[in-house]
């Protein structure tokens, strides 16, 4: 005789926001139901408040929380809501370039790089140089980097600069 033992499927752990919206979906259809209370109300109510103030993971995620915040009852979402919703914005389409460029600047801001700065930098250098651009995002912060180093003093080579800026082109320049 043959024992099998039963193993759990494995489950990818369910973000904040998809645990608040589950249940802000649960409460929708309560309070949408014939004969609906009026605690069904509060706790629909209850799971507005709480998928209107939890972030959003993914872009998709956030434009689910948009539409709930402009369809959740209320004409105009709450000035906390937006200023949340702008938040997730910046966060999940900011550039990686962006951030490394923030971080190329921020070395330089001081003009005196330690060895580790120094070894930083070049590897920023590096990362402009050679990885390439996924979106406009990417090629806008990939031409500001090629500011950010002319102001501090760094002199990219023709070459360096010229592979820069082709790859960014093709993300900004108009279609034909």
């Amino acid at each position: 005789m043959t024992t099998r033992t039963a193993q759990a499927a494995a489950v990818a752990p369910a973000t904040p926001f998809q645990i608040a919206e589950t249940r802000y979906r649960q409460m929708q259809k309560a309070i949408n139901t014939p004969g609906s209370s009026e605690g069904d109300t509060k706790a629909f109510l209850a799971a507005v408040d709480v998928i209107d103030f939890t972030p959003a993971s993914t872009l998709e995620e956030f434009a689910r929380s948009f539409i709930i915040a402009c369809d959740d009852g209320s004409s105009v979402p709450l000035e906390a809501v937006l200023d949340r919703l702008l938040e997730d914005a910046r966060r999940l389409v900011m550039s990686r370039f962006e951030t490394v460029r923030l971080e190329y600047a921020e070395l330089h801001t001081n003009r005196n790089l330690s060895e580790n700065g120094c070894a930083r930098s070049s590897a920023i250098e590096g990362i402009m140089t050679n990885e390439p651009c996924q979106s406009v995002a990417d090629a806008r912060a990939k031409l500001r980097f090629i500011a950010d180093a002319d102001k501090a003093g760094v002199r990219l080579d023709g070459e360096e600069a010229a592979q820069i800026a082709t790859d960014a082109a093709l993300y900004l320049a108009p279609e034909a």
